[in-house]
């Protein structure tokens, strides 16, 4: 079994490139120096990823959507994109059910608050619904 070594400023600056490139780009969670990569191009994704969890690619379409707008993007543990300019914050998940989202909503609407939030958006592909 051969592996393949790679340090770690290797790979950052592998990261920093294919950012530089456009091909893929990073989202800072709000609180730490973590950050998610998203790819620009869903083939390139597809054929590069083992997983094809349908679930992240959808968040990736919704990220790629949001990025339209020109604002810069965080995400934390509550909510997978939120813009602290427009105060809106975004949860994509493409099978939650109006009750499950509900819930959610109550449970996340402090954070939220505590954010400056005033706005939270949840998008599926099976539901459409007002409250609050």
């Amino acid at each position: 079994k051969k592996r393949l070594k790679t340090s770690k400023d290797s790979v950052y600056q592998a990261i920093k490139k294919l950012e530089n490139t456009y091909v893929i780009y990073t989202l800072k969670h709000d609180e730490k120096k973590l950050q998610k990569i998203y790819f620009k191009d869903f083939g390139l994704r597809n054929n590069l990823c083992i997983s094809k969890d349908f679930s992240h690619l959808f968040e990736n379409l919704v990220l790629s959507e949001l990025f339209k707008f020109k604002e810069e993007f965080f995400y934390n543990k509550y909510f997978n994109f939120y813009s602290q300019i427009s105060k809106i914050a975004y949860i994509s998940s493409p099978t939650l059910d109006i009750d499950l989202i509900k819930l959610r909503a109550k449970k996340i609407l402090p954070k939220a608050l505590e954010l400056g939030i005033f706005h939270v958006i949840f998008i599926t592909l099976s539901s459409e619904d007002s409250f609050f």
